[in-house]
């Protein structure tokens, strides 16, 4: 079984960042050598990529290629779109880009702000050989994440933005193909809080009884969320100390 595909989803508008005065998308802000988007694919390392970036930054296209070379993957599909109604918008355009090239594995979908160490993509294709979604987890408290309630490894809720456990996600969801996440997305009425959201698709699968899964070993894995510009320079700072 050949590991998941990634779809990148960085069509926001990065309005937090741009008010505190950043020009330049913060996935290609620098991070100890590399842009931000290089440590992510870096880390994740798939074999099967696909970014879906906002129209509004077509002229970053050559940084963008560039940062994902620098981080070890040739081939990779580059989408700019116009503005959506939310990340679950998003990824259905990179579900559907794989399926027009043939993919029916595997797929797992991801911001562009969270560096994830320690995760392995050939192990989440095998959980999503077994079970219809994944969530990947770390431990917090604050209400600026979104949380998963679980029985064991189980997933039993799914929220944004309340604190319903102390298991917030990453922003890595991993559904068992392409064609799973679009079924779904279709049979979700509407969204919440003013836009979709991929938790609104599994609260679709939950209902109808689908098993979503959380990895308990993730919380002792590494997670650098950097979606405000207070976390990007407070990692800037941490790095300044250790040299």
């Amino acid at each position: 079984m050949s590991p998941p595909s990634l779809v990148l989803c960085m069509a926001g508008l990065y309005r937090r960042f741009r008010t505190a005065g950043y020009s330049t998308p913060k996935f290609l802000l620098p991070l100890g050598g590399r842009t931000i988007l290089s440590h992510i694919v870096f880390e994740l390392k798939p074999e099967r990529l696909v970014l879906v970036a906002n129209r509004r930054d077509l002229e970053h296209r050559q940084r963008i290629e560039d940062s994902v070379r620098s981080a070890g993957v040739e081939a990779s599909e580059l989408l700019f779109i116009e503005d959506t109604d939310g990340q679950a918008i998003t990824a259905s355009v990179g579900a559907q880009k794989l399926l027009d090239l043939g993919w029916s594995g595997p797929v797992l979908f991801h911001n562009v702000d969270t560096i994830l160490r320690g995760r392995s993509l050939p192990e989440l294709g095998k959980i999503l050989q077994r079970d219809a979604g994944y969530v990947d987890v770390f431990q917090s408290d604050s209400p600026a994440y979104s949380y998963v309630r679980v029985d064991g490894s189980q997933v039993i809720e799914i929220r944004e933005k309340e604190v319903i456990s102390h298991l917030a996600t990453t922003g890595l969801y991993g559904f068992r193909s392409p064609q799973t996440y679009q079924a779904a997305l279709q049979r979700t009425g509407q969204g919440s809080k003013g836009e979709f959201y991929i938790s609104d698709v599994y609260r679709t699968l939950l209902e109808e009884g689908a098993r979503i899964v959380i990895d308990q070993g993730t919380l002792q894995r590494e997670t650098l969320v950097l979606g405000t510009p207070q976390e990007y320079e407070a990692a800037i700072a941490v790095r300044e100390a250790r040299r």
